[in-house]
Formats: C-alpha cells, sequence, structure tokens
C-alpha cells in the first residue's frame, strides 16, 4: 500500500478523457490500472491517492505514468488568468486532468487507430476489444473490490500469430492492414520502440516516419503518449475544429492569444478542450474562479 496526496489530480476526469487507457471502472473511486505488465488498484479520496503497490514500483513506474513531475496546478493556473471567460470555464472544469503514459506499442496502436477512424470513441472502443481479444486474461482477488478481471496489452507477436482474428474486432480492412504492418514492423526489428526510449524528440519523429504505414502526426502522438516527450507543434485529432467552432479562430492564432503562458505544454490545454467536448457542462452548472 502507498498513500501519497497529490494536488490537481482526478482519476475520474482522466478516465473520461480522450485518452487510451487500459483501465477498468470499479465503483467508489476505484479503479484497476494496467501499464506494460504492472497492475494497480487504485483509490482517491480528494487529493489523496491509496495505491496497492510497493514504494519501488511507486517510484520507477507510477509516478511517471502519472505524470508527476509536472507542475500541472501551474499550468491550470496559467491558462485561467487568460481573459476569455470559455477557456477559463474549461480549465477549471479541468484542474484534475492529466496526461497518462502508455506504452510505445500501445501508442502506435492508439495512433494509427486515431488516425484512420477521425473518431475518439470509435478508436478507444476497438482498442478496447484488441486489448480483451488478444492480451493475457487475468482474473484477481482484490480487497474490497472482490474478483477482478484485467487484460495484459498483447505484444506484436501475438497478435500475428493470431491476425486472422482481427476481423472480430470490429475494424475497418484499412484498420487491419495497419495494425498487421504496425506489428511486423516491431515484430521483425524494423521498429524497435525500447531502443527508442532516451532518445530527444527528432530522432524518435524521424525513426518512426521511416516506416511505410506512419505519417508525422502519427509519430508525434506517440512521442506525446508513448515517451512523455511534448511539442507544441503537434495538434491533437478535433482540437482545430474545435478551436474554429469556438472561437472562429485557426488553431495557430488561436495558441498565439491564449497558451502563450504554457509553451512547451500546449498538448495540456488541448486536452481541456477535448475534454469539454466529449463531456460538455450542463446549463448554469459552471463557476468561474479567479
Amino acid at each position: 500500500m502507498y498513500v501519497l496526496e497529490v494536488p490537481y489530480i482526478s482519476l475520474d476526469q482522466i478516465y473520461d478523457s480522450t485518452q487510451m487507457l487500459t483501465w477498468t471502472k470499479l465503483r467508489d473511486g476505484k479503479y484497476v490500472i494496467v501499464h506494460g505488465d504492472k497492475v494497480l488498484k487504485v483509490q482517491q479520496q480528494k487529493q489523496r491517492l491509496i495505491m496497492s503497490c510497493s514504494e519501488d514500483d511507486f517510484c520507477n513506474v507510477w509516478f511517471h505514468y502519472f505524470g508527476l513531475s509536472v507542475d500541472y496546478q501551474q499550468i491550470n493556473y496559467r491558462i485561467r488568468r487568460e481573459s476569455d471567460v470559455m477557456l477559463r470555464s474549461w480549465a477549471n472544469r479541468c484542474r484534475g486532468l492529466r496526461i497518462v503514459q502508455q506504452t510505445p506499442f500501445e501508442a502506435l496502436l492508439s495512433a494509427g487507430l486515431l488516425s484512420i477512424s477521425k473518431s475518439y470513441n470509435l478508436a478507444k472502443a476497438k482498442f478496447q476489444v484488441i486489448n480483451e481479444t488478444f492480451g493475457i486474461k487475468h482474473v484477481q482477488s482484490m480487497r474490497e473490490a472482490g474478483r477482478v478481471r484485467w487484460f495484459e496489452f498483447p505484444t506484436a507477436e501475438t497478435i500475428l500469430s493470431r491476425k486472422d482474428e482481427l476481423e472480430k474486432c470490429f475494424l475497418t480492412y484499412k484498420e487491419i492492414d495497419f495494425v498487421v504492418a504496425a506489428c511486423s514492423s516491431v515484430a521483425d526489428g524494423k521498429l524497435n520502440l525500447e531502443e527508442l526510449k532516451g532518445q530527444d524528440y527528432n530522432t524518435i519523429i524521424e525513426e518512426l516516419v521511416a516506416q511505410d504505414y506512419m505519417t508525422k502526426k502519427m509519430a508525434q502522438y506517440i512521442c506525446q503518449f508513448g515517451y512523455g516527450l511534448w511539442n507544441d507543434d503537434f495538434v491533437l485529432y478535433g482540437v482545430a475544429s474545435v478551436i474554429d467552432k469556438e472561437f472562429d479562430l485557426d488553431y495557430a492564432t488561436f495558441a498565439d492569444w491564449y497558451f502563450a503562458n504554457i509553451k512547451g505544454q500546449h498538448c495540456v490545454g488541448q486536452q481541456y478542450i477535448l475534454y469539454n467536448k466529449k463531456n460538455p457542462p450542463k446549463e448554469g452548472s459552471e463557476v468561474i474562479w479567479d
């Protein structure tokens, strides 16, 4: 058991965001979270996280997974300082929203599914079906939660060995072709995702776009969610259309006006935008804090 006070975190907001997660929601603010071959049962009580892990696992895995080295309080404050009422409202609602880190292989498949489907809901649903179809199933008894089923995300080799089953995952032919191509490049060593860890942003981008099936935007997605490397040049899918509709601005102008105080951290503001698009507030429910 490891207990920690963490300001500006909400497991519920992270779960309800557009991020591709391998989470299972239990009850009373409890979640089972899988990352690689590690599994965590975590409960939130206000700002306190109660985690079923050792101190070593917290320091080596979950500290980085939740981005606890990033000052989200300061980022949120800087966005809320901006004069636009709507943006302040969005930031106020998203005080607990953080970017969590996938494994590079999870990010690779997520990037492709999202690039093809152009829908977070569809991509998330298909990502989950792939996980449950090909992943290693575990059934574990957890205190206060009973017997919980969770899946260890599959390897590229596992998916390739059973690729005929991809048709059962509600994937389009284009998505199947992408998954097979991506898994093949990883399995045969053309793309070594583990070796890219610790490399700089441009080196990773260059290596990723060298793959025939990879676009630059997909590579930027993988850098952000799979390697924790943020770059303001990357605009998440769907953000520009929200800004055009709500602010009548192109994204570059919007970012110059409203994200000038969070250079290198635009991705957090973009998560706020997508969260409020996916989970619009009820009319009259918002309070704007100074």
